[in-house]
């Protein structure tokens, strides 16, 4: 269920967040890669309040709007 908010999401994130924090290339070596991790952990992490703030909630909008239009 998560997929589509990964999927719309994550990447306006994350060139927000390193256009922000990063000024050019992270480079091949270990600092580079623990930030990589960072920032995967991270957007999953936003990608998941989002689902849970939105996605999760789409059967339940769908329900209550199906009972008023019914009215």
């Amino acid at each position: 269920k998560i997929s589509y908010t990964v999927y719309l999401f994550h990447l306006s994130f994350l060139a927000f967040t390193i256009n922000l924090f990063i000024n050019g290339r992270m480079g091949y070596s270990v600092s580079g890669l623990i930030i990589f991790l960072a920032y995967l952990v991270v957007t999953l992490c936003y990608c998941y309040m989002c689902f849970l703030l939105f996605e999760n909630r789409t059967a339940l909008v769908k329900k209550k709007i199906t009972v008023i239009l019914k009215l």
